[in-house]
């Protein structure tokens, strides 16, 4: 009896087993789509019919595009690069800069940020190598390129920074001005060598153009700083250098004058500023643009005193230093009437007397009169 019963349940095994390794669905099978609500296939249906549904090409996401990026490379590796003739270097300092030295077969363009753009005529595929004044304006250039639809873009820095090999600068007439000082109570002395040349313009005149300037001290402490171009007058024993405490902050700064000025009265300078977190001089741009339109001093009250006029007016601009910047607190116009060339001489004219304060983050005028300008200037 138990032979019976076994023999049908082997066999309907063998029959199940057998099926599913044979079975394969006809290609005109319909198939069915399952979907919320679910959705009943007639078996009526024809393969066409019953096609799966494909994606709208339009749905297909498209790849990115690869945006172009500022290489940064060692003097060293540019080094190599410049030896390639087809690379293009490109010069963003001054024409007068450049004339006194500059990378072989590098081309001058100082307008990238005047609006002349189209005057640079280089092919935008091409692989281009920038320097400038700095590493910060070499920089800003590259990266003015790229956004310009340049695609090989190599930044390798400022030009004092690159190797006599790179550039083939030696100076005519060098000279080397050394200065020793403790920048701080709390700090070692420190030495400053402004290295430069000088040139003679006329038999009876000369001016020194300062290159760079290293600063060292018995700890080890090295630093470059990178110079544009300086016209001093070679009166000036100090060939332009000075240390003085810019940001009162307790350390001296160093200061570099550019050019002795023109008509505004103005005294352009460069200015490195003791930074006590990276214990290093770092450039800052603010005085030096505040320069280019003012003579500067420092005053009492821990603010800087920022002046220049012409031969009707007189601007006297007071800042003071707040969390890293220059913030202008204080502000006096003067506006001569019936003054001449002999103004020197005659001093009782009528003037003309604006004074501005910083209130509520606003500049108000405080103080709107006439007067006589020697008494206005015996108040001062």
């Amino acid at each position: 009896m138990k032979r019976l019963l076994v023999l049908p349940i082997v066999l309907a095994l063998f029959a199940c087993t057998g099926s599913a390794r044979s079975y394969s669905a006809p290609p005109s099978a319909p198939t069915a789509v399952v979907s919320e609500p679910p959705v009943s296939v007639s078996p009526a249906q024809s393969s066409a019919e019953a096609a799966p549904i494909m994606p709208a090409a339009s749905n297909v996401p498209e790849e990115p595009a690869v945006k172009a990026e500022v290489k940064k490379i060692s003097s060293t590796k540019a080094q190599v690069m410049i030896m390639n003739d087809i690379n293009t270097i490109i010069d963003f300092r001054s024409p007068q800069e450049y004339d006194r030295g500059h990378i072989s077969g590098a081309i001058t363009f100082d307008d990238w940020y005047d609006g002349q753009k189209s005057k640079l005529q280089v092919d935008k595929s091409k692989t281009i190598l920038v320097y400038d004044r700095t590493d910060r304006y070499s920089a800003r250039n590259a990266q003015g390129l790229v956004d310009d639809g340049y695609q090989n873009v190599y930044d390798i820095g400022a030009f004092q920074d690159l190797n006599g090999e790179i550039t083939g600068f030696k100076p005519k007439n060098p000279f080397a001005y050394t200065v020793q000082k403790k920048l701080n109570k709390d700090l070692p002395e420190f030495t400053f060598i402004i290295l430069g040349e000088t040139e003679d313009i006329h038999s009876y005149m000369s001016i020194n153009h300062v290159n760079e300037i290293i600063i060292t001290n018995s700890e080890g402490y090295y630093q470059e700083l990178p110079v544009g171009e300086t016209i001093i007058y070679t009166g000036d024993e100090s060939y332009g250098f000075s240390l003085d405490d810019w940001n009162f902050d307790g350390y001296l700064d160093v200061s570099l004058m550019r050019s002795p000025g023109g008509s505004m009265h103005n005294s352009p300078h460069y200015y490195w500023l003791w930074d006590q977190q990276q214990e290093r001089f770092v450039e800052n741009f603010e005085l030096e643009d505040l320069s280019d339109e003012h003579t500067l001093e420092i005053s009492d009250h821990n603010q800087i005193f920022a002046s220049t006029y012409g031969l009707t007016w007189h601007y006297i601009l007071f800042y003071q230093y707040n969390d890293g910047h220059y913030v202008l607190h204080r502000k006096k116009i003067y506006s001569f009437e019936d003054r001449n060339e002999d103004y020197r001489l005659n001093t009782q004219y009528r003037t003309h007397t604006v004074i501005s304060e910083l209130i509520g983050g606003d500049m108000k005028v405080v103080s709107d009169e006439y007067g006589d300008w020697e008494q206005i200037a015996n108040q001062k």
